[in-house]
């Protein structure tokens, strides 16, 4: 059964990976001759908790639109007056950060209680508030969507536990929309 929980993982690792590698080559340029228009983003964020902690281990972002690039994804905690409905992202790129916030729209989570691998969906508007660089003035809104798979730890009594941090989790997020920088 940890053979297949592994390989499945791991695939699902290689896949995200693959997806980043092949658009990068094509995005690697910086493209601003617009200032307002369509917009796109595809990512991933993995991450481990086998230290009892959730710890991003990798994470990638290609854009692709007013502003085409690659970077990487930033988990930014949230402030105080956000709701919990709310999460916040910085999408770090050569020529500047954007501020990504992101409110989910619907929630949909499964799990297998056998093997503890979980899926979850989660349907989000995002929107660009500002950020640095070339994203100084930046504003946009994107819909947007988060696609995770991950092996939740066990608990004591040898269920999957919803209190400690997943063993592994691999999060593809995707967004189109608009873009004014």
């Amino acid at each position: 059964m940890a053979r297949h929980t592994r390989r499945t993982f791991l695939t699902a690792i290689v896949a995200a990976l693959l997806l980043v590698a092949s658009v990068a080559p094509a995005t690697a340029g910086l493209r601003t001759e617009k200032t307002t228009g369509p917009e796109s983003f595809r990512g991933f964020i993995l991450t481990s908790g086998a230290s009892g902690q959730r710890q991003v281990v990798a994470s990638a972002v290609v854009a692709h639109g007013v502003f085409t690039g690659v970077g990487r994804i930033v988990e930014v905690p949230n402030r105080p007056s956000d709701p919990d409905s709310v999460s916040r992202d910085d999408l770090v790129f050569r020529s500047g950060t954007a501020h990504l916030v992101s409110v989910n729209e619907s929630f949909n989570f499964s799990i297998n209680p056998v093997t503890c691998i979980f899926k979850v969906t989660v349907e989000q508007t995002s929107t660009i508030a500002g950020g640095t660089g070339v994203f100084a003035n930046a504003s946009g809104t994107f819909d947007a969507s988060v696609h995770a798979t991950g092996l939740a730890a066990r608990a004591s009594d040898g269920s999957c536990s919803d209190q400690a941090a997943p063993l592994h989790e691999l999060d593809v997020v995707m967004g189109t929309g608009s873009l004014t920088l």
